[in-house]
């Protein structure tokens, strides 16, 4: 579990393909399904989503059998995550909402961080909702510091600091992300730190420092290809041709984003029209 929230999948898998094999000589229901419930949400990690699912249904199969409440709450929070990630975020609210209900029910207050998360991100990405997004970001931050529970405290403020950048509090934006990029920095929770510093990039372009804003946006690139993340790497790479055009650099803007573009195709197709778009506008301007 340790690797897996560092983002070392190699070494995750390899821990968990063990874990798994002795659970099973051993002929402990419980244990494999933790495990095969890890596995399903490795496989998210690394946008096998396919993989995912099958792996989080097999381990509700067991759950069920064993009537295991607070498994079955961990398998729909994990489903949840991996719905919206495939893109049907109305399910993944319903979701995201049930497992939230499930741990409060069950007293399990570590359990609902990861819930309110998700509901932070639906409300702020897809519903546009940032009053709403900013009650469950909240709860999450009061939550996960009530808990000492660093690394949640730090993503929430993560996604605090993107709904300051939609509200036009970018220096509060700014703020926040390099809060978080430091405490997840220090607790090796690289993937996430990477996410931070994307923050941090695209509040300093909102503020219109370019060449700083340049410079963490490429450190969190480097982030997302040390941990193998390439739906996150062409969400960067988008927004730093957008930093290279603002910087009077419109070949660098084409090569990175006709790059991501071949990244997208095959780990992030919700923005190949965005990219797309984005190169053809740069032909129609020479």
């Amino acid at each position: 579990r340790a690797c897996l929230e560092q983002s070392d999948y190699a070494e995750s898998q390899r821990h968990l393909a063990n874990s798994l094999e002795i659970f099973r000589h051993l002929h402990d229901d419980a244990g494999i399904a933790q495990v095969m419930t890890l596995l399903g949400r490795l496989a998210r990690a690394r946008n096998e989503l396919e993989e995912s699912d099958q792996w989080l249904q097999d381990a509700e199969v067991l759950l069920r059998q064993l009537v295991d409440s607070r498994g079955l709450a961990q398998v729909a929070n994990h489903r949840a995550w991996l719905t919206h990630q495939a893109g049907d975020s109305d399910h993944a609210e319903e979701l995201a909402l049930h497992a939230l209900a499930e741990y409060e029910r069950l007293g399990d207050a570590t359990g609902m961080l990861a819930p309110l998360q998700l509901l932070t991100v639906i409300k702020r990405w897809v519903r546009r909702d940032n009053a709403t997004a900013r009650v469950f970001g909240e709860r999450a931050l009061q939550l996960a510091t009530e808990l000492q529970n660093r690394n949640a405290a730090a993503i929430s403020l993560v996604h605090l600091s993107s709904i300051c950048y939609s509200e036009g509090h970018a220096r509060e934006g700014q703020r926040l992300a390099e809060i978080a990029a430091a405490d997840l920095e220090r607790m090796g929770d690289r993937r996430a730190r990477g996410v931070a510093l994307y923050w941090l990039s695209v509040n300093l372009e909102k503020l219109e420092s370019f060449d700083d804003a340049l410079a963490r946006g490429r450190e969190a690139l480097a982030v997302f290809q040390a941990v193998d993340s390439p739906y996150d790497e062409v969400m960067t790479m988008v927004h730093l041709g957008d930093l290279l055009l603002a910087l009077h650099r419109p070949q660098d803007a084409r090569a990175i984003w006709t790059d991501a573009l071949e990244i997208g195709l095959a780990h992030n197709r919700a923005a190949v029209p965005d990219l797309r778009a984005r190169l053809a506008q740069l032909s129609d301007a020479g």
